[in-house]
């Protein structure tokens, strides 16, 4: 049976083990613990972790990376640590992931986004072009030239799946929609302060619909050796996420704007946050993504905004009654 073998167990990489299983398939998922927590494992399901193999290995170790990639038809990578270690980290994974894929002779998916391409383009398409306007656009575009290279000089078998931000199941801290900093005081009815225009309009992806058009671009010969941009259905402003948000929660949070003059503060003391400064034109000007060539060519139909966050909501609420909240 083919092995399905994924590297990262956030979001995306669980909702492409949840597709993966939905079609059947054997997969097997990576991370550094070799367990999944109560919340990830909630992403998939009906599944649960019994339905996959869970095993221990780091990304950034090479050995680990071989070993855990033993035996894999398809490879996923979908690890992505936090903003302040792209530039050390990215790398020597993405490397690690490459070459467990040649050895194995796997076809190779993985997550990306669109950091790379030029400021001031709405809809971002496939068209648009390759200008990353800051530090972390060139090391995704960097990283998507060795790809490029991989399979010129090694005849690496790939395909990426980028989105805009996402949102859904299992999102902590690192979604504008997450637990820390969203859901939790809306839940509360407490204020929610949104980074940048919340008017400004703005694509945001289902992360769900991640893990499927990944699946499906990974499983189709069609699509190999070429990025393609998940479909988006609605044009929406932040604003309007968070107030399908506040409706469907029943919540009575006031849905506010959080000054850049307080992130800066902020990231004096917190890298993360630093490392979100230069990436705040996405917030403050039009953000909309057509992924129309994708959609066209496989029939990939995404999740309503509606969908997505009763499905968020529902994550939510089982991840707090687990927790006795």
């Amino acid at each position: 049976m083919e092995l399905h073998t994924i590297f990262g167990t956030g979001p995306l990489g669980l909702f492409t083990a949840r597709a993966l299983l939905e079609d059947g398939k054997r997969v097997r998922v990576v991370n550094r613990t070799g367990t999944l927590d109560a919340p990830r494992a909630l992403v998939m399901a009906p599944w649960t972790a019994a339905d996959v193999e869970v095993v221990q290995g780091d990304a950034l170790d090479p050995g680990q990376v071989r070993a855990a990639a033993q035996g894999a038809s398809h490879i996923y990578h979908c690890a992505n640590p936090l903003y302040h270690q792209w530039a050390e980290l990215l790398p020597p994974m993405q490397t690690n992931v490459i070459a467990a894929a040649l050895e194995q002779k796997a076809v190779l998916g993985l997550t990306e986004n669109l950091y790379m391409y030029a400021r001031g383009v709405s809809p971002i398409t496939l068209q648009t072009p390759v200008d990353p306007p800051t530090r972390k656009g060139r090391i995704r575009q960097e990283l998507h030239e060795q790809l490029l290279r991989a399979q010129a000089e090694d005849g690496l078998v790939w395909t990426s799946i980028r989105g805009s931000d996402y949102y859904g199941p299992g999102a902590t801290g690192q979604s504008v929609f997450g637990t820390d900093y969203f859901l939790n005081p809306l839940i509360q009815s407490k204020r929610v302060s949104l980074m940048g225009d919340p008017d400004a309009l703005h694509s945001y992806t289902y992360a769900g619909d991640f893990g499927r058009a990944l699946v499906l671009a990974v499983r189709s010969p069609r699509a190999h050796g070429k990025a393609w941009i998940v479909a988006h259905r609605e044009k929406t402003t932040t604003r309007d996420v968070a107030l399908e948000f506040r409706k469907q929660a029943g919540s009575r949070s006031t849905i506010g704007r959080l000054p850049t003059g307080m992130l800066r503060l902020l990231g004096l003391v917190n890298p993360q946050v630093r490392e979100l400064l230069e990436m705040m034109y996405q917030k403050q000007e039009a953000y909309l993504v057509s992924g129309e060539d994708f959609e066209r060519e496989f029939g990939f139909v995404p999740v309503s905004l509606q969908e997505g966050v009763a499905s968020t909501l529902e994550w939510y609420r089982m991840w707090r009654a687990q927790r006795g909240d």
